[in-house]
């Protein structure tokens, strides 16, 4: 009986099949079989340190994708606050970050995304495409859509609109 694990031998596996012959001799002395038995176990001894060595860079490298994995979900932490500054009205947006309840971290304007028409259609906004009524408040302009909601934004944005007749 062969104690082989793989197909590659192994040091330990000359003590297995050293240990299966010193059993079928009926003449053994006990010292013999200790002897054999602890070089087998110094042998995994050895083994088990390497195994120890390799498994501390491979938990280095399990840190390493965890510190990208939390950067990725602040980054979709990030977007997803955007997505829902998007759908709300300003003031209630800088109300609700000023209590605290919500940082507003990396968030400094509606700008990029108010842009995109598919954007609009997809928060609720039926005719994006239509034009936006204009009115300058010091400087920026109140925006409002088909709906009726005002929002400020910078001018820019509403540069294609029409002012209301």
């Amino acid at each position: 009986m062969v104690f082989r694990r793989s197909r590659t031998p192994l040091e330990a596996d000359r003590y297995f099949e050293g240990l299966e012959v010193l059993y079928r001799q009926t003449t053994v002395s006990p010292e013999e079989v200790d002897r054999v038995i602890s070089k087998a176990q110094n042998s995994n001894l050895k083994r088990i340190e390497v195994f120890r060595r390799s498994a501390v860079g491979f938990l280095e490298e399990i840190l390493k994708i965890e510190l990208q994995n939390s950067f990725l979900i602040r980054r979709f932490a990030n977007a997803y606050f955007y997505r829902f500054a998007a759908s709300w009205n300003v003031t209630k947006l800088r109300r609700f970050t000023a209590s605290g309840r919500v940082s507003g971290q990396d968030f400094k304007d509606l700008e990029p995304l108010l842009r995109q028409t598919s954007y609009l259609k997809a928060h609720g906004f039926p005719d994006a495409n239509k034009r936006w009524e204009k009115i300058k408040v010091r400087g920026k302009v109140a925006c409002r859509n088909s709906i009726g909601q005002y929002q400020m934004l910078k001018p820019k944005i509403c540069q294609n609109a029409e002012m209301p007749k």
